[in-house]
């Protein structure tokens, strides 16, 4: 029979006494390491599916406003009737983007 005291009294038994500590802890390292890295997958996953589409449509937004603004300028610049109809036809199909850009967001 083995008591505490004999227990560690032998080189094999203290070597594996250690050994299966180690293995034990590792063990539960890695369950916390799979814990941890599903944890970040579903949060990029999130950000992959709900903010980035959304972040996307809003450069989309304003880069189509940012050029209506340009093409709005140069309206208000020109007197050449011809030009200020094709400027006008521009501003349309931008107004048009910005709305399917909005409806999208």
């Amino acid at each position: 029979m083995t008591t505490p005291t004999n227990l560690f009294k032998s080189i094999s038994k203290r070597i594996f006494f250690g050994v299966s500590i180690l293995v034990v802890t590792i063990f539960a390292l890695g369950l916390f390491a799979i814990n941890s890295v599903d944890s970040v997958n579903k949060k990029t996953n999130d950000i992959g599916e709900g903010l980035l589409p959304h972040a996307i449509s809003l450069g989309s937004i304003d880069a189509n406003v940012s050029d209506y603004s340009v093409l709005a300028l140069s309206h208000n610049l020109t007197s050449d009737p011809q030009e200020m109809n094709a400027i006008e036809q521009s501003m349309d199909e931008k107004q048009k983007e910005i709305e399917s850009d909005a409806a999208d967001f």
